[in-house]
């Protein structure tokens, strides 16, 4: 059976080394290595992938049966989009390294992007075993329960991560999956509590006024919105469409949701309009409605979309896996083979 791609070029390019004009001593051979490792990982670090690569192969050669530079490895395969040369390696690392978290959760986010989202699942909660009081894997395990629909199981992850490092951004996802949830008391909580962590976040603002205010009669914060009947939402005439029929500017539609950030159709129809119309706004857009609301179909879709027309195809599959695996965990929405279809567009566009 052929070897596969990595494992061959692994061959190669030992022979290739061991061909070389090699240090003198095993002193000198170290300092090189070393040398070469800290020069890939500031490749990396400063986004010139391809350098990294190589100059991680070379150590590689060198130090086959080191498992930080295979975990260093599948960390640039997947910055490089290479899934399946990033699962080769992180699965090297760990089985050279079972005993490290960090080798552990980088085999998670391999198997998440090979498709294999149960066993990533596995990985970061074995990484969370080795080590609890790291917030990094606390994040990462959020993030895979986020993507498998299990919304209890992210709120816990976010709140035992929170206790290690608080974050704006973390608590501001807390707030909406405690409002998901029922528990409007904790949503304000954790509301506050990011605009205390980032008192000039105007998304945290907008969230503690939306989550502090009476409830308007006419105004909803369920997860999703109603469907869409005849032009209209709710049984109002439809967001996004002046009186007469014509189109409402984004200005407008943004306007609606900075006075009343619970609108979820009007944050929807704002970043379809954004993605539509190319607006340079549109990623920043996409951020705030998704640190909002993380796993609601009906934002996260065109928040997608929004990402993708921004030029960030990375947020948009990540975006566009999420919103997927909140409907498949929602079951039959009125509006899910919509955005089913609507994802599956970003997904395909974003392959690779």
């Amino acid at each position: 059976m052929p070897l596969p791609r990595p494992a061959l070029l692994a061959l190669v390019l030992g022979a290739a080394g061991a061909a070389a004009a090699q240090p003198r001593d095993a002193a000198e051979q170290r300092a090189y290595v070393e040398g070469r490792f800290v020069r890939a990982l500031t490749f990396h670090a400063v986004g010139d992938d391809g350098a990294a690569a190589a100059a991680l192969d070379e150590v590689l050669a060198l130090r086959p049966d080191d498992p930080a530079v295979y975990d260093a490895r599948a960390e640039v395969a997947l910055a490089r989009g290479e899934a399946a040369d990033a699962l080769f390696y992180a699965e090297r690392a760990a089985a050279l390294a079972p005993a490290s978290a960090d080798v552990r959760l980088g085999l998670a986010r391999a198997l998440d992007r090979a498709g294999r989202p149960v066993e990533a699942v596995e990985a970061a909660e074995a990484a969370r075993s080795l080590a609890p009081d790291d917030p990094a894997v606390w994040e990462e395990l959020a993030g895979l329960y986020a993507r498998a629909g299990r919304g209890d199981a992210e709120r816990e992850a976010l709140a035992a991560g929170v206790r290690l490092h608080d974050t704006a951004a973390a608590r501001l996802r807390l707030s909406a999956l405690y409002e998901r949830a029922g528990d409007a008391e904790a949503a304000l909580d954790a509301a506050r509590a990011a605009q205390r962590l980032a008192p000039d976040d105007p998304t945290a603002r907008r969230r503690v006024a939306a989550l502090a205010a009476p409830p308007r009669p006419d105004a909803t914060a369920d997860a999703a919105p109603p469907a869409a009947e005849g032009g209209a939402v709710g049984g109002e005439a439809a967001v996004g469409q002046t009186a007469e029929g014509g189109a409402e500017s984004v200005d407008a539609l943004l306007a609606t949701v900075e006075a009343d950030p619970r609108r979820l159709d009007v944050w929807a129809r704002a970043l379809q309009a954004l993605a539509a119309s190319g607006d340079p706004r549109a990623g920043a857009v996409a951020d705030d409605a998704l640190l909002l609301f993380p796993a609601v179909p009906a934002v996260a879709t065109p928040a997608a979309e929004a990402y993708f027309a921004a030029g960030r195809p990375a947020d948009a599959r990540r975006a566009a896996e999420r919103a997927r695996a909140a409907l498949d965990a929602q079951g039959d929405a009125p509006d899910a083979d919509d955005l089913r279809a609507r994802l599956d567009r970003v997904l395909a566009a974003t392959d690779g």
